[in-house]
């Protein structure tokens, strides 16, 4: 939840100035802030922002354990219109959900493009051609018409946490891929919106000259429901012994009625700054080049660099200038003049260590300050993450030694939309209680970052059991009540309901307690005559899984409509609350 309040100690460091030599403390930011050109335009303008980095800041992370800096924007950051996302291309529900090939006629590897240099070289000899995790796929065999090559599916109830922006809007996608003499020759790209029918576009290949290109999805309409696009065959198409192949790099997806953020990110775990120069193991000046034609011309360049580097000195900062003018050269190519945000790395306990953060730091700070040969100053931007963190990142903000837990990452994207914007989000929240449902595990009572339908079984635990101090949330669960959100001394229906609420909203501020719970007993699935917890978290698991079967209760919340207690053919809201109503009634 943002607030329009200052944190006062926040701001009284963000205006800092001390001496820029390396070795001494850098300001807080430099260049950004409120009424700054570059503030201005990721707050308000039309930014389509690209991070470049590494694993900290990958888009390819699991949500729901690691997170990234790319996952922590998209959750927390608020500007005023969100415009598009350039996805990634593996499963990351429930925000993404994806389309990948049939093992029967093609196999596909996931090029995470680490130190291994298996995986930098793609399908047939192809090097150099990604700068980020790429589905590489290879077709073996007859695909039938219709068969789904790649798809992306923006997932109400994710972690839009500006809203459905995709809602109710005109969107447009393209799928950015490899073209290649080796391509699919008969394709189609198809759109739909909710339930409604797909419009397909016309035939056309992928086969051709090598290169990155967009492939333009049909639009859709204004109108509710989550949208989806997807690369299909078009008949029967392999006419030779030798397989076929798709390199999807990413699909943008984007609004078509009006400007506004976008993000991307190109980060590869393990990558240091000279993997991302000229003559790095990534992706070619060319290919980078047509991939920013084909994600729309991005003009911020948010450069996260420094976690897997040994030494912060003159060599470092000369790469990192070289990387800036690197990527102005590229845009500059494509008819843009981007700027740049420099986000040095944070310390941590077992990686490098805080001074040497610091000391990454004081380089992005002198270098925001005098610019490059190429770019000037005045459009370099700067945050000086490890001093607004003033020591290591937090044991309880990271997954494993180095890397953000969802929390850490909605912690670090809170600080640099603080520093951009100095609007601060509130620090605190009744319903944040926990990362884990077992009592042993050493973050049990630590926030994850993360609501779902997994968080209800923590707190089900406290609230079978009365336990005021964990379940107590609210004195209503009308929002209209002044009592909402603030707990009374008691723990009953209310507040059990606006846990629900707030997990079926996928509300991270009132409804994140748990991120993890698995329910296994010899008698699962079977009813023993008694209504009582166990029930709740079967049924939960059911609808999760989207068990038509065993959950599918209700076409309506309401006991007067007649169909208050008939499937429906869904699993939604209506479900659960209906159960909600014979569980408490003990009908079940």
């Amino acid at each position: 939840m943002r607030v329009k309040f200052r944190n006062p100690a926040v701001c009284a460091a963000l205006t800092v100035l001390v001496s820029p030599a390396w070795g001494d403390p850098a300001p807080m930011r430099e260049g950004v802030g409120p009424g700054t050109p570059l503030t201005e335009l990721i707050a308000s303008g039309d930014c389509r922002m690209v991070i470049i980095g590494d694993s900290i800041s990958n888009k390819n992370t699991n949500t729901a354990l690691q997170s990234s800096y790319y996952w922590g924007i998209v959750r927390r950051w608020r500007p005023e219109a969100w415009a598009g996302i350039c996805v990634p291309t593996n499963a990351q529900a429930p925000t993404i959900a994806l389309t990948t090939p049939s093992a029967n006629t093609a196999t596909f590897t996931m090029r995470t493009l680490s130190a291994l240099p298996g995986q930098r070289t793609f399908s047939y000899g192809y090097e150099r051609i990604s700068a980020s995790a790429t589905l590489d796929a290879v077709w073996f065999a007859d695909a039938p018409a219709g068969q789904p090559f790649t798809g992306s599916r923006l997932l109400k109830g994710g972690a839009w946490r500006s809203g459905d922006w995709f809602d109710d809007v005109p969107m447009g996608a393209t799928f950015v891929v490899l073209r290649s003499p080796e391509g699919l020759s008969a394709v189609q790209a198809r759109s739909m919106r909710g339930q409604q029918a797909w419009i397909e576009s016309a035939e056309f290949s992928l086969s051709g000259s090598v290169g990155v290109v967009g492939v333009d999805a049909p639009g859709l309409g204004a109108g509710m429901g989550e949208c989806e696009f997807r690369l299909t065959a078009s008949g029967v198409y392999d006419e030779s012994a030798l397989p076929n192949h798709l390199i999807w790099l990413t699909t943008r997806m984007y609004r078509t009625d009006r400007t506004g953020f976008q993000l991307d990110a190109l980060a590869v775990g393990g990558s240091r700054l000279a993997d991302w120069l000229a003559n790095g193991p990534f992706a070619t000046d060319e290919r980078l080049r047509e991939y920013f034609a084909a994600t729309g011309y991005p003009n911020v360049f948010s450069i996260h660099l420094g976690a897997n580097e040994a030494a912060f000195n003159e060599t470092w900062a000369e790469k990192l200038r070289a990387l800036i003018d690197r990527l102005d050269a590229l845009s500059t190519a494509n008819g843009v003049q981007p700027w740049f945000l420099l986000v040095p790395p944070y310390g941590t306990e077992q990686s490098i260590s805080h001074a040497q953060a610091l000391a990454a730091a004081a380089i992005g700070y002198e270098t925001a300050t005098s610019g490059t040969s190429r770019v000037a100053a005045d459009r370099i931007g700067f945050i000086n993450v490890p001093g607004l963190l003033g020591g290591p990142i937090g044991r309880s903000m990271l997954i494993d030694a180095i890397h953000p837990r969802p929390a850490g990452a909605d912690m670090l994207a809170s600080l640099l939309w603080e520093a951009l914007t100095d609007e601060v989000f509130r620090e605190t929240c009744i319903a944040d209680m926990t990362g884990t449902s077992d009592p042993v595990n050493p973050l049990y009572g630590v926030p994850d970052g993360v609501a779902d339908f997994e968080d209800l079984f923590y707190f089900l635990d406290a609230y079978a059991t009365g336990d005021v101090s964990r379940a107590d949330l609210t004195g209503s669960a009308d929002p209209s009540d002044a009592r909402y959100g603030v707990p009374d001394g008691v723990v009953d229906q209310h507040d059990l309901d606006y846990l629900v609420a707030a997990v079926m909203a996928g509300d991270a501020a009132r409804g994140d307690l748990t991120g993890s719970a698995d329910p296994v007993h010899p008698d699962y699935g079977r009813p023993n005559g008694i209504v009582d917890i166990d029930d709740f978290f079967y049924f939960l698991d059911q609808f999760v899984a989207g068990n038509l079967e065993r959950a599918d209760l209700s076409g309506s919340t309401e006991p007067s409509s007649p169909m208050y207690g008939v499937p429906d053919g869904l699993l939604d809201a209506n479900d659960l609350f209906y159960f909600l109503d014979m569980f408490q009634e003990g009908c079940w």
